[in-house]
């Protein structure tokens, strides 16, 4: 049976009840007698490349962000999120519910032979629907192929916005300079609630929005207004606009009191770009692991959540498979270690069992060389709670008063800290599964030979 690293006994008692085969699944649970009676939808949209500080519900001035604020203001808004620092790590990590050190595999892959939230709502009797970005077909595998319905898919992994390819359910699509390629992936997901809103569902839309290439959204385009910043913040305006027409749609379709709606960002922002929150200016810290390439905004708002609640417990991305799972009464996988728990009871209001602490494991490119730190480097490991971070190297971070990790906290201070820290580290794998150690050598060993030859 699973276990679910880090969730409370109870609350994995009960969902997991009474367990049997159901192919890699559990019995479907039924927390209440709500769900037996009408199941609730679920729609999860992730921005790509967007830190928290990109959000007025965040305390942003500098950025245009109305549809969200209203979300946050009508939700519950979480304000200690993390995600991994890359976007392939942290779209493995939401989908599956496992950390990457578990299942991680390479840059731009699924895991074959992970159960992921898609098919986990399919065993419920959810159809399934995907809109956007998936960065995952490296070992040939697409959303069709683990538990997609419906797949608006955008072809290849960079966003041409104005040239952009996509496929409907495996066809490809007339490329139409004249359509910004956002809009018709917001098209595509607004068309799927309403044809299915007679019927349980679960949309993931992985937004192209507001990743690079940085340019002018439709309202900027043409206007002269060609900075580089002032073209992100245009995006990140229309990014918000198509978060708006979501939430429009669901309920023109009669469906928004029965469905819960989730926003996140699957990393930091790019480090080119420079944002103002209350006195401070973030730089973008995507690829890093210190804090502004990991602390990414999460909102949640619609069926059982009260709104203007904010909640500071510490949130997972692997925490949001078992929270999928609670809404919609899913079973969890039964047959994996997980190192999710659900966050649901806090998106109702209720204090739930909240993290002390989280755990990621970074090694984006194991197998390109030569290192760099960003992208290219041996493994990370670390461990933190909401103010303090623990790397496997030893080195403690005071993340509130040394945001970008200039300085270690002194050797021998906070020891009971340190200790309870490593003690967490010590129990998680201390290698990536899915890594070929073979491999990272070989390409290690060619290097060097290629650097001793250049140098002789």
């Amino acid at each position: 049976m699973t276990q679910v690293v880090g969730m409370d006994r109870r609350e994995f008692i009960r969902l997991s009840a009474g367990a049997a085969a159901l192919g890699a699944f559990g019995v479907l649970s039924t927390s209440t007698a709500e769900h037996v009676k009408k199941p609730l939808n679920v729609v999860l949209i992730m921005a790509d490349d967007l830190g928290y500080e990109c959000l007025g519900a965040y305390g942003s001035r500098q950025y245009e962000t109305p549809r969200l604020d209203q979300m946050a203001a009508g939700g519950v808004r979480f304000t200690n999120c993390y995600s991994a620092p890359l976007c392939t790590p942290s779209r493995v990590k939401i989908m599956t519910g496992q950390d990457n050190v578990r299942n991680y595999a390479d840059f731009g892959q699924y895991p074959k032979g992970q159960v992921n939230f898609a098919q986990m709502v399919k065993a419920r009797g959810y159809t399934t629907g995907f809109a956007g970005k998936w960065q995952l077909e490296g070992q040939g595998l697409f959303p069709k192929d683990v538990g997609f319905d419906d797949v608006c898919l955008l072809l290849g992994q960079w966003p041409e916005y104005w040239e952009t390819p996509l496929a409907i359910n495996d066809v490809a699509l007339p490329v139409d300079k004249s359509l910004y390629g956002p809009d018709r992936i917001t098209q595509y997901a607004t068309d799927f609630v309403r044809k299915k809103r007679d019927r349980p569902f679960c949309l993931y839309y992985p937004m192209t929005l507001v990743h690079g290439m940085i340019e002018a959204a439709p309202a900027l385009r043409g206007t002269g207004k060609a900075g580089r910043q002032r073209q992100y913040e245009s995006m990140v305006a229309h990014m918000d606009t198509c978060v708006g027409r979501i939430l429009d749609t669901l309920k023109d379709a009669g469906v928004a009191d029965n469905t819960v709606v989730l926003f996140t960002g699957d990393n930091g922002t790019d480090g080119s770009l420079y944002s103002t929150l209350d006195d401070k200016v973030i730089r973008g810290g995507k690829g890093h692991t210190r804090d502004h390439g990991t602390h990414v905004p999460l909102l949640v708002t619609g069926a059982g959540v009260p709104a203007g609640h904010v909640c500071e417990d510490l949130i997972d991305f692997s925490d949001f498979m078992p929270t999928i799972a609670a809404i919609t009464a899913a079973a969890l996988p039964t047959d994996r270690t997980l190192d999710g728990r659900s966050f649901w009871p806090q998106c109702q209001g209720r204090a739930g069992t909240p993290r002390e602490w989280l755990f990621n494991y970074y090694y984006p490119r194991p197998y390109e060389m030569p290192y760099d730190d960003k992208y290219r480097h041996s493994e990370v490991r670390w461990v933190r709670n909401r103010r303090y971070k623990l790397y496997g190297d030893g080195r403690l971070f005071d993340t509130v008063e040394d945001v970008l990790e200039k300085s270690p906290v002194r050797k021998g201070t906070l020891p009971a800290l340190r200790t309870r820290l490593q003690a967490i580290l010590d129990r998680m794998p201390s290698q990536g599964a899915g890594i070929d150690y073979s491999r990272v050598e070989h390409v290690a060993n060619e290097l060097h030979k290629r650097n001793r030859k250049k140098a002789d």
